[in-house]
């Protein structure tokens, strides 16, 4: 016999009043839509939905480490990513090579401006975010010649 129940969705202040875990992950199909939309010069209209990062869903979690670009892009109405394009379509590379059912990344995953008691802690735990993770892929910039 199947059980099949909805993921139930959450958010910062979720995280607040609850374990904590590794944060927030997105969905990681929902996320691929988004940025491949992205990339094709459109936005994407759907949702991209976020869970909380518990123990066991990091194991099915592509984690992913990059350097951060100066400017953020627009991949949702309410979501910004600042990745460069490169950096985006070899995410969206990763997401569809992994079948990672979420990804973890810092600027999504992680409170930037609200919730500061959330973020330390959450900053601390960032070893064990790679640890734990099914996939990790780490993205360097694709930088100028002579840059650095």
């Amino acid at each position: 016999m199947w059980l099949l129940c909805k993921d139930p969705e959450a958010g910062f202040p979720c995280l607040e009043c609850t374990d904590t875990g590794f944060g927030l992950v997105v969905s990681a199909s929902q996320l691929r839509k988004a940025i491949q939309a992205k990339l094709s010069g459109g936005l994407y209209a759907g949702e991209v939905q976020t869970y909380s990062g518990t123990f066991l869903r990091m194991r099915e979690t592509l984690a992913v480490s990059y350097r951060w670009q100066d400017t953020s892009q627009e991949v949702t109405s309410d979501m910004f990513i600042n990745m460069s394009v490169w950096q985006l379509r070899a995410l969206c590379d990763a997401i569809s090579n992994s079948n990672a059912h979420y990804v973890w990344i810092d600027r999504i995953s992680v409170p930037q401006l609200l919730h500061m008691r959330l973020k330390k802690e959450l900053l601390s735990r960032m070893m064990a975010v790679y640890a734990t993770s099914g996939w990790t892929v780490a993205l360097r910039s694709c930088e100028p010649e002579g840059h650095r």
